[in-house]
């Protein structure tokens, strides 16, 4: 042991291994097809909503104006159409989390290393 006071640590031993706390992945377009998923998103909401394209519904997903993940750019779409109404932004925002969480694919291996 070495420290003192509530700063003591206790010198591990390097013989046992120890299962990791957390282990993170980033999925979205590593390990998942993501982009596939979210224009199956815009898709289901252009049509949901009568109107618009779902490629420029996918451009204000890429605005800084907010995350990437941000559904109230779907909000700031109906504005920019004309057609706002919360009810409609709120059941359009739903429909594109659940369309795109069903269109997330797990990417084939690549076939190269780069190790």
């Amino acid at each position: 042991m070495y420290g003192t006071g509530e700063n003591v640590f206790v010198q591990m031993s390097t013989n046992l291994p120890l299962p990791p706390d957390a282990i993170l992945f980033d999925l979205d377009n590593t390990l998942c097809d993501y982009i596939h998923a979210k224009y199956a998103a815009c898709k289901a909401v252009v049509e949901y909503l009568g109107i618009g394209d779902y490629l420029e519904l996918f451009e204000f997903f890429r605005r800084p104006t907010y995350s990437f993940e941000d559904t109230r750019h779907i909000h700031d779409y109906m504005q920019d159409k004309g057609i706002y109404d919360l009810s409609t932004a709120l059941k359009a925002a739903l429909l594109f989390d659940k369309v795109k969480i069903a269109f997330v694919f797990v990417l084939p291996p690549a076939s190269t290393s780069y190790v």
